[in-house]
């Protein structure tokens, strides 16, 4: 799914920005568009910052230092795991650390006789969508099980019409998060744990950069043109997407290239892709980036100028370190 612009301005994110205070602290697409008509890419989840979630995990120890899960790959980013929310197994979870918080689908809610309360959150396209507020009592994913996740209720079935895929939930970093994971695309794996002889230690080929902790989500620091912008990293989402009001008068070497249509909690639409000069993040040339224009924003508290979709740097693997505050990749 992608994540794409979004802000929330919205009862749920100002509580999300008070929670921040208190405690110190989308649209998802698809392929890559160089017509100016450009194609549905589907999938962009990008669900408003709504409030800060509390939850209790625990990971399952192994003999190895790390654990494995299998995922299928649609689309060439949209990450589809096996998972189970409470007695409920065997469920399809889209695995988004673009999604904040975690969204369970009505049916799945109705048949765990979920209730909660009636919301309203702001995608970052600024366009309201109706949800609920529920206490989930318990998520797993491979070895990572969470208890008592506040998470959101919405109808998921125009994810499922764009993938050809029953979804059940989109789990983010609120259920995965304090654990160390690598996401292998080329394998198809999950590994949850950091092995001892990886921790900190990237390989020769890998890039790294350090990222920011937030609730729910993580944050890079990308140069574009020699100002620096704030970005969401998103494994929901293929494009690298920058909110418009904040970015205006930074990008002066960029230029359109076409439009490329995407499809969010919000409906759809058409949005400009531009062509970025001289991005970079940590050591790293971004070269011929390009860029999707949303304008939208996301909450103050969070101060984001856009996302980042891991597919648009290219990797074959990528790890999430948070012992070190770390990513690494490794590119195809």
């Amino acid at each position: 799914m992608e994540s794409e612009s979004r802000k929330c301005r919205t009862a749920a994110s100002d509580r999300a920005a008070r929670t921040r205070q208190q405690e110190s602290p989308g649209t998802r697409e698809g392929g890559d568009t160089r017509s100016k008509t450009g194609k549905v890419m589907v999938l962009a989840l990008a669900l408003a910052l709504g409030p800060v979630v509390s939850t209790t995990s625990a990971l399952a120890s192994s003999t190895d230092g790390a654990a494995e899960v299998r995922f299928e790959l649609y689309r060439g980013y949209t990450i589809v795991a096996k998972g189970s929310i409470g007695e409920l197994q065997k469920l399809n979870f889209i695995i988004d650390t673009g999604a904040v918080p975690s969204v369970v689908d009505a049916r799945i809610a109705r048949k765990l006789g979920l209730e909660g309360a009636a919301d309203s959150v702001s995608v970052f396209s600024g366009k309201d969508v109706q949800v609920e507020q529920v206490v989930v009592p318990s998520i797993r994913v491979g070895p990572v099980e969470a208890d008592s996740v506040r998470a959101l209720v919405h109808d998921l079935r125009f994810i499922e019409k764009a993938l050809g895929v029953r979804i059940d939930a989109i789990i983010g970093l609120d259920v995965l998060g304090a654990h160390d994971f690598t996401i292998d695309y080329a394998a198809r794996l999950m590994a949850f744990g950091m092995p001892a002889r990886e921790a900190g230690t990237p390989k020769t080929d890998e890039s790294k950069v350090t990222f920011e902790n937030e609730p729910g989500f993580v944050v890079v620091q990308v140069q574009i043109q020699g100002h620096p912008l704030r970005l969401m990293v998103d494994t929901g989402t293929n494009d690298l997407v920058l909110f418009a009001p904040r970015v205006q008068g930074r990008l002066a070497g960029a230029h359109a290239v076409g439009v490329k249509t995407k499809t969010s909690l919000g409906g759809e639409e058409r949005l400009p892709v531009l062509e970025l000069d001289g991005a970079k993040m940590g050591s790293t040339e971004l070269a011929g980036q390009r860029a999707v224009l949303i304008d939208g924003e996301g909450p103050a508290a969070a101060d984001l100028d856009g996302l980042l979709g891991v597919a648009s740097l290219g990797v074959k693997r990528i790890a999430f370190d948070f012992e070190h505050n770390t990513i690494r990749w490794e590119p195809r």
